[in-house]
């Protein structure tokens, strides 16, 4: 053991040795007791901090298993390193997925108010593609479960007519462009979009049993952060399958600050609360996708 190695915690003198490898391999050729063919893999993304190649987050010192996904669903562009929260959360055993943005929904559900309600529309919003974050899930239950989940407000999507459809009911009228376009811009002055651009989610505890958990949300929106919870119906996942769940909300806008849009001096606005319904999936990742910005 060099001078230098007795300074470094245990389960990092491997991939210590590995960048000492690597860099005397690719600069002077190798050195003893180093070569391409000998020299143990980096594991960027699979030390405590990090998921494993396997999908797993193994504890100090453990090695990481054989890879056995590639879909991670990550956000393009960004970095791919756990939270520290969800690191320090794990105990034992687990698996670390990745929302699957492309077959997760989140919609928001905004009702009309005031004595002129009937001039107005209930909305439908949604986030999709902008989904971004993960879920890890211990081997034996919920017990020291974490997930984080995040989107942008500038990139939700008002009133597409086949969301109006499904809804039904009052929802289901077809909104014109023109008043979808107008809806946009007064909710996102109302939310102050430009400057909290970003709503984050994650889990502060999680209670409960499979498959009706809940979850305990640290909540930011408009530069504020509340408590909520979120109770979930989720599907368990069978070998390298889909993480599942869905679950539903209510969030006041006036608990974040937040004054609901409203004309006339009241009599045509929006309610303060709001129905949040997710129904995400997520895979087994290699690595944590990086919430936007």
């Amino acid at each position: 053991m060099s001078d230098v190695e007795r300074f470094i915690p245990p389960p990092w003198r491997g991939a210590w040795r590995a960048w000492v490898c690597a860099v005397s391999v690719g600069v002077l050729g190798g050195v003893a007791g180093c070569s391409l063919s000998s020299a143990p893999a980096s594991r960027v993304g699979s030390d405590s901090a990090y998921a494993s190649a396997s999908g797993s987050v193994p504890g100090p010192g453990a090695s990481p298993g054989p890879s056995t996904s590639t879909n991670t669903s990550r956000v393009p562009g960004l970095a791919s390193r756990c939270p520290a929260w969800l690191a320090q959360q794990h105990s034992g055993e687990g698996r670390l997925y990745g929302i699957d943005a492309a077959q997760s929904k989140l919609r928001i559900l905004v009702f009309r108010g005031g004595r002129l309600a009937g001039l107005g529309h209930h909305h439908v919003i949604g986030a999709e593609q902008p989904l971004a974050g993960q879920v890890y899930l211990p081997k034996d239950g919920w017990a020291g479960a974490g997930a984080e989940l995040g989107f942008r407000l500038d990139q939700l999507v008002l009133d597409t007519p086949a969301w109006r459809t499904a809804m039904g009911g009052e929802f289901a009228k077809v909104l014109s462009e023109a008043d979808i376009a107008g809806t946009r811009a007064n909710m996102l002055k109302a939310l102050e979009a430009d400057r909290f651009p970003v709503v984050q989610a994650s889990t502060v505890a999680v209670e409960a049993a499979w498959p009706r958990p809940v979850l305990r949300l640290k909540v930011v929106l408009h530069g504020q952060e509340r408590l909520l919870d979120l109770p979930v119906e989720a599907l368990a996942p069978e070998g390298d399958g889909p993480l599942q769940a869905r679950g539903r909300l209510v969030l006041r806008q006036s608990d974040f600050g937040i004054q609901p849009f409203s004309v006339l001096g009241g009599l045509l606005a929006i309610q303060d609360a709001l129905v949040v319904e997710l129904d995400l999936v997520a895979r087994p990742a290699l690595a944590c996708q990086a919430l936007p910005t």
